[in-house]
């Protein structure tokens, strides 16, 4: 994951920095959706998180019980 992150111009300039919580859910297909910020920490980190999440591959989903 953090080899997609790119680190926003604007947020270098800025000096913004900090960890950004990000929820999503997982479908029985594997595929993300609802993505969504938890805990965000700039709006410009926040906007590159969620652009990161929902480029990600397929999950392989987990079975309960």
């Amino acid at each position: 994951m953090g080899e997609h992150v790119k680190y926003p111009n604007s947020a270098e300039k800025t000096g913004a920095e900090g960890t950004v919580h990000v929820e999503f859910t997982v479908l029985s297909d594997g595929k993300i959706e609802n993505a969504k910020i938890k805990k965000g920490a700039s709006p410009e980190l926040d906007a590159e998180a969620l652009r990161v999440v929902k480029g990600m591959p397929n999950w392989n989903p987990g079975m309960k019980d």
